[in-house]
Order: structure tokens, then sequence, then C-alpha cells
């Protein structure tokens, strides 16, 4: 008996033994706890600014919301009457128009703001929902449809609330109570798919600026959810680790939103750069790992949904931020949408693929042309030429360690009027040179063909053939892989771009030799990630 199945039974008894059962007590429970619960008398009554809730907003009114509760049908007809609109299960509701809520429904006394759970108490004591914490004590039937794979054992329904600060608090994990675990997994982005802005901004004003960015989105997600699906957000939260937002505020907004589209939802919250961040995969692995009872992931079954998805600017839309969600959906293989396809069915459009492809191996020769030679017997100095991430010393390590040629390096020197002596050093002993540094320019360049002239020995310049979008993925690999090496920002790279003039014969070289990069891998999973889209454009 598979676990959703269950979870129907369940629903459907608590069903028949509600239709049977009299209300004995209406309350109104504030959602988070941010403001008092409010017990609600059969007959008329109002919710609104009072000390009974705690609700000082002036553009609430005394009187927001009138509401008529009826126990013997346990429901509680609700009336809009203030100056600004209220809410119920995420859409607005009109002015003294008459609406009907129901037990588990969630009302907005403004929209947007002051979410209370509409909760009825049976005559018996008990509520009409099922609550606590609850396991399956029998063995299940896989969720992803083998019957060979025993399942791991499953909450019917999990813990209450919660969050879980992971990894030194890069990355947390907020739960909704009523999350249930499964192999299907309708995920989305937050912010530009879930919500936007009030103010029309393209970042929020303050944490309160949000609204459904479509007013399918609850129903939407209404409908995974009773088909099975956990929903899960994934989010990227820079600000938090920039110590712009505080991770209490963000996940205030988070239960806000969650109220408002009244389903169990699981939110991943990445908080600044590395594994975590959106495209790379570090979020999903953790629900998969940690956070998803052990059951195993259809990823055939399974989607994700993001605005950062590539699209170029078209009528009316601007080009879109990033890749970050597409790319994510990719790195894992997973079916992806755009929220206007997913909400409003609309037409996929193109989208443009990032300049370095990482999936893509390019089987190259090391060198061009092809018949240039790594290394000559006769004397001479090998100056590098590439940008920080292109390669460089790692090919210099590779071919030349160990070898006749000794290897001059800036990044231990530190200056380049050290490494000029240092390499002059090299060639009086009889020795040829290998000078690893940026070199970008002529005058760089020049103070070794020059030493070269001086020497009377040969001068070659080796120029790495990595595009500027693969050193930058370069440079995100290898600070993940090694986090003891020294970061570089987009400005050293910028300012190396602005500097750099292609390097000519009439330089002084003897021959200018393209190197092509042939990556290798010491660990199997260093590979698998390197193949994966780490830049988020």
């Amino acid at each position: 008996m598979s676990i959703v199945w269950r979870l129907q039974w369940i629903s459907r008894i608590l069903l028949r033994y509600m239709e049977n059962t009299r209300a004995s007590e209406c309350l109104l429970q504030s959602v988070g706890g941010e403001y008092k619960d409010v017990k609600i008398s059969e007959g008329i009554s109002y919710i609104g600014r009072s000390p009974e809730t705690q609700i000082q907003d002036v553009f609430c009114s005394r009187k927001q919301v009138m509401l008529k509760a009826d126990f013997s049908q346990r429901v509680i007809e609700i009336v809009p009457q203030g100056m600004n609109n209220s809410g119920l299960n995420g859409q607005e509701l009109e002015k003294k128009k008459t609406y009907q809520g129901r037990h588990g429904d969630v009302l907005e006394v403004v929209s947007g703001k002051y979410f209370y759970k509409i909760l009825f108490t049976l005559d018996s004591g008990e509520t009409s929902e099922v609550s606590g914490k609850r396991k399956l004590d029998k063995k299940a039937e896989n969720e992803t449809g083998s019957s060979k794979t025993p399942a791991k054992v499953a909450k019917i329904e999990v813990k209450s609330e919660s969050i879980e600060a992971l990894d030194g608090n890069k990355l947390f994990v907020w739960t909704s109570s009523g999350i249930v675990s499964s192999a299907k997994i309708a995920s989305y982005d937050i912010d530009g798919t879930i919500i936007k802005t009030k103010s029309g901004n393209v970042f929020p004003k303050n944490i309160d600026d949000w609204q459904l960015a479509f007013a399918e989105v609850p129903g939407k997600l209404k409908k995974f959810h009773t088909e099975g699906f956990k929903i899960v957000f994934f989010t990227n939260q820079a600000a938090i680790s920039k110590k712009k937002l505080r991770i209490e505020d963000f996940t205030g907004k988070v239960k806000r939103i969650v109220a408002k589209i009244n389903v169990p939802v699981q939110v991943f919250i990445a908080t600044g750069s590395g594994i975590y961040r959106k495209p790379m995969i570090g979020m999903w692995r953790t629900l998969e790992e940690k956070f998803n009872d052990g059951i195993r992931i259809d990823m055939q079954e399974s989607f994700f949904v993001g605005d950062a998805a590539g699209r170029p600017a078209a009528a009316g839309r601007k080009k879109d931020h990033s890749c970050s969600d597409r790319l994510m959906a990719v790195n894992l293989s997973l079916t992806f949408s755009t929220p206007e396809e997913h909400f409003l069915g609309s037409k996929a459009v193109s989208w443009t693929r990032p300049e370095f492809d990482p999936k893509v191996s390019t089987a190259k020769n090391l060198l061009e042309p092809s018949d240039a030679k790594l290394q000559r017997d006769e004397q001479e100095i090998i100056v590098m030429c590439g940008s920080p991430g292109s390669g460089k010393s790692s090919f210099v390590k590779s071919n030349f360690k160990g070898t006749k040629y000794e290897i001059v390096s800036r990044d231990k020197l530190g200056t380049w009027q050290k490494c000029v002596s240092a390499a002059q050093g090299v060639l009086q002993r009889g020795k040829s040179v290998v000078v690893d540094n940026t070199n970008p320019d002529i005058e760089s360049r020049k103070r070794y063909s020059e030493l070269a002239k001086q020497c009377k020995c040969r001068c070659r310049c080796f120029l790495m053939n990595t595009s500027a979008a693969q050193a930058r993925h370069n440079i995100v690999f290898r600070e993940l892989t090694d986090p003891a090496h020294v970061k570089v920002n987009d400005m050293v790279l910028n300012s190396y771009k602005s500097k750099f003039r292609e390097p000519q014969t009439s330089e002084g070289f003897d021959e200018i030799v393209k190197v092509n990069v042939v990556q290798r891998f010491d660990k199997k999973e260093h590979e698998e990630l390197y193949r994966m889209f780490l830049l988020d454009k």
C-alpha cells in the first residue's frame, strides 16, 4: 500500500467522521504565532486591529472582516469590510461579498498580512486534522514503483514546523508542518516564480514587498500536493551571508508565503556562494540524502520551475537576470519549465546557452600548431601568457616539473623584478626556464624576450587557448575542490582583459604556440563536478 494511498484513505475516514460530528469550538490560529489566536463564537463576530489580535496596523480596520461561524456545518461566512482588501487561501476577496471558509483554510485579515488558519474542534475534543508525528509501521512499496527495492520507513506527516542550519549556516532548511516525503518532487524557485514584488522593483524594498506572482499559484501547487508530490522551494539568498538580511526575517516571509498558498512546503535557502548556490546541486543533494526520509526521488516524475532561465529580452519582458534555475535542472537532468509555461500554459521560448559548456569534451591537440614541440634540446625561455584560471600553472606543472626546465612563478616570487632575476640565474647555469605568469601585454613579455637576446638563447611564447568563460568556470571549480587556493574575483579577470594584447613574433619570439586545456582529474567526483554548469550565466 503506497504512502499516498494511505494518506487519501485517512483523509476519507476523517471527512466521514466530520460529516456526522458538530464542532464545539472554532479557533483562528495565528500562522507562525506572530499574533494572538482568536476564538470565534457561533454567530457574527469581527476580526481586525484590536488588543485581542495585537494587530496595530492602521491600514487594518477594527472591523476588517465580518465572520459568521456555523458550528453544525463547520463553515465560516467571511465578508470583507475594511478599506484594504482581505484574502482567503491566497486569493484577494472583494469588499462586501460573502465567501465560505472551511477547516484548514487560511484567512488573510489584510491581503498578504496577518495569516490565520481556521480550525474547528469537534465535540469529541479532537480537531478535524491529522496532527503530530507518525510513521508507517510496515514496509511500503518504494515510491519509484519498484517492488524489488524496499522503501525506507516513511513519515505520514512530519514533525511540526522547523528550521535547520547546515554546514556553518551556508544552508538553511525550513520545513512547514504537514510535509510528506515523496518520490515525486514539485520544486520551484521563489522570487519571480512563486512571488513578485508589489512595488514593481526588481528587488523588494522591504520584507513585506511581495505578492503572488500568478493567481494560479495556490491552485497549481494544491493540485500537485493532492497528487502526492512533495512541494519544495530552492532559493539563493546571498544577502543573508552578507548580513543584509536576517534569516529570521526571511523565514518569517516564507511562513507568510506558505500560509497564503496553504500547502505544506519545504524550503532550501542557500546563503552564499559554494556548492549549495544554484546552478550547483548541493541543495537538491541535501534533499535526497537528508530530507526525504530515505525515499528515492523519481527524476522522471519530478520537475523544477524557475524564472532564471537565460531567456533574451522580448516584447514586454526584460532578459532574464541569469540562467541559474535552468542550469540547475540541466545539471540534474531534471524537467524544467519557466513560471509562464508552468502556471499559464505559455509556449516555451528560446534561451541563450552559456558560452562555455562543460559537458562538451573537445578532443584537441595539446599544442597548436600540431607539430610544435613541448620541449627543445637547445636552451630557451618559454614565456607563458594567459588569464587567471586559464590553466597555465597546471599545464606548466604537468609538463615541465622535474625536467631540464626550471619554473619561475610570480605567484611564489611576488614581483616581476624577482622573476627576471631568477630567470637570468637559471640561464646562466645553462638550463632552460618557463616563466609562469599572466604576461598580458607587450611590456611584460618584452622583459623576457630582451633577456633571451642578452643570453643568446631562443624565446617562445605559449599562449593559453582558453576563453574567459572557461577561465571563470575553472576558477569556481578550483575554489570548490581546493579551498586553500587564492580566490580570483571578476576585477582581476577584467583587469587582465583590458591589458591583454595577443603576442606576436615581432616582439622577439621565435614561435607563438597555443595551448589547449586538456583536463585531467585525480578523482571521479571532481570530473563529475567539472562537467556541471557552475556559473549562473
